[in-house]
């Protein structure tokens, strides 16, 4: 084949290509070149007020999503289903975060589609889950929302005209236009008093926190450096793990900008009485008798005193 031929057989195919793509190309030109909500492509207008709704409609239904989780006494309880909890607060904390900056938008405006897209994973992800395990399927409706919130945030920010869906649909609080997101809630002038985990508190609560992994970190090494293994202390080392990792799982919730002592108290808690049950449990099996508590139980005193009772 000699250059000129070549290059005829490039151009046949390339105009071949066009023609066979050229409505899927055009679409998704469009999908690339309006994408608002990063960049120069702010939003603005009727847009951002649909965007606003939808983040509203988003976090009622990951705030009743694990709320739900939460309050069911027999989920709650459950060994194998404990962590699931931790993976639907946090999403719930995100999605309280994204509402109340996208509120802030128009003063700072920040990349808003790269958070949605990341949001709708994480969603999706947990929404799998609780469902493979069959956990929390009083929450299913909710996770169905905050996902149809997700998609129809992705449909808006590629220039689509989406229907915002109704607060009726699952009893969550109306969205008011005309005030803006704070603790939680949509105030005008709050006035009363931030009981959120903030400032100095805060930054104490992770201090301890991260102590508190890496001091469990520490227990479980030595637990499993602990001779005459048995099937025993296999049950109770993999015990001890999990307890391990719902201490590091506090650790990076702990990074937020603020903490709800609603959500993190009973957590807390619950660390405590486990770590409690856990020390006298080690000390009556002697089953691995280098293994001490006192630090891990001292630090989750200090993190309850300082977690403001509700």
């Amino acid at each position: 084949m000699n250059p000129n031929s070549k290059t005829s057989w490039l151009s046949a195919a390339g105009v071949g290509a066009l023609l066979l793509a050229g409505p899927a190309v055009g679409l998704a030109s469009a999908q690339i070149t309006i994408r608002f909500g990063r960049g120069e492509n702010r939003l603005e207008g009727q847009r951002f007020t649909t965007m606003r709704r939808l983040a509203h409609h988003l976090d009622e239904a990951a705030q009743q999503a694990a709320r739900g989780a939460g309050d069911t006494a027999q989920e709650r309880n459950g060994r194998m289903r404990q962590r699931f909890l931790w993976a639907i607060n946090d999403f719930a904390r995100q999605a309280r975060s994204f509402h109340e900056r996208l509120d802030q938008y128009g003063n700072s405006p920040w990349d808003v589609a790269d958070e949605v897209a990341a949001l709708d994973q994480r969603a999706r992800q947990v929404n799998r889950q609780i469902r493979s395990a069959n956990a929390f399927p009083e929450t299913y409706r909710d996770w169905a929302e905050a996902v149809n919130a997700l998609n129809l945030m992705t449909r808006a920010l590629g220039g689509h005209n989406v229907a915002i869906p109704t607060a009726e649909r699952r009893a969550y609080q109306p969205f008011d236009e005309r005030s803006r997101y704070r603790d939680g809630r949509h105030v005008e002038d709050s006035g009363g008093r931030d009981v959120y985990l903030t400032g100095t508190a805060l930054h104490e609560f992770r201090r301890l926190a991260n102590s508190l992994n890496l001091e469990l970190e520490r227990v479980v090494r030595v637990a499993e450096q602990s001779p005459n293994r048995s099937d025993r202390g296999d049950r109770s080392l993999a015990d001890l793990r999990h307890f391990a990792q719902q201490a590091s799982d506090l650790d990076r919730t702990s990074g937020a900008d603020a903490l709800n002592p609603s959500e993190i108290g009973p957590v807390v808690s619950h660390l405590m009485d486990d770590a409690r049950r856990n020390d006298r449990s080690t000390r009556e099996s002697n089953l691995f008798p280098r293994v001490e508590w006192a630090a891990s139980i001292r630090l989750l005193e200090q993190m309850t005193s300082i977690v403001p009772q509700q």
